[in-house]
């Protein structure tokens, strides 16, 4: 009574690319639960050694392991942070500095250029002014994707001590 079903080739064909398709469609709907699960689980493996350690070598509770090791996770990421607020406030207080310096270099490069290839500097901020317009245009594309991206990865951070 076990018989098995044999299917012509493109019916088997058929059913993998459709089973695929649902796969992929089911990763993308449910991407905002399923990458938070993965990141929490590949930090749980992460992690997991250092628990290990501090339950068998030093022989702290199971309990008391995993909080401590979370703890420092978090800790680290904390401290990373402020690590590079420190790193972006230095470098605001600096930005005079580094704004005056480009403006030193812009115009020795704009001299460079008129002198080499006869391109007179009004041509020169033409150029500049039509890539700047440009650049607006596809900057507001790119915020906004990089502002989706920010707050995709503060609900994954805020998400991954959760679930692991």
């Amino acid at each position: 009574m076990n018989e098995e079903l044999k299917f012509p080739f493109y019916a088997k064909l058929t059913f993998i690319t459709l089973g695929l398709i649902a796969l992929i469609f089911i990763f993308y709907i449910g991407q905002n639960i399923i990458v938070p699960i993965i990141m929490s689980f590949l930090f749980a493996i992460l992690l997991y050694p250092i628990a290990q350690f501090l339950k068998l070598k030093l022989r702290f509770p199971n309990v008391l392991a995993v909080m401590i090791v979370v703890i420092l996770f978090i800790l680290f990421f904390i401290g990373l942070f402020v690590f590079l607020s420190y790193q972006i406030s230095d470098f605001a207080e600096d930005f005079d500095k580094i704004e005056k310096n480009i403006n030193i270099h812009l115009s020795n490069i704009q001299g460079f250029i008129r002198d080499t290839f006869h391109v007179s500097s009004r041509e020169q901020k033409q150029y500049i002014d039509t890539a700047a317009e440009d650049s607006l245009e596809k900057g507001k594309e790119i915020l906004g994707t990089t502002l989706m991206s920010f707050t995709d990865t503060l609900v994954n951070l805020t998400l991954i001590p959760i679930y692991t």
